[in-house]
């Protein structure tokens, strides 16, 4: 695997990762609510 390829999978992964972090952490006003 190429760098530029290993950096963009990581980079893509911890994007998705803190974005389902956040919304499982703060969920929306209208589920919860």
């Amino acid at each position: 695997m190429s760098m530029i390829f290993m950096a963009a999978f990581l980079v893509s992964l911890l994007t998705l990762s803190g974005w389902a972090a956040i919304a499982y952490l703060f969920p929306n006003n209208d589920s919860h609510d």
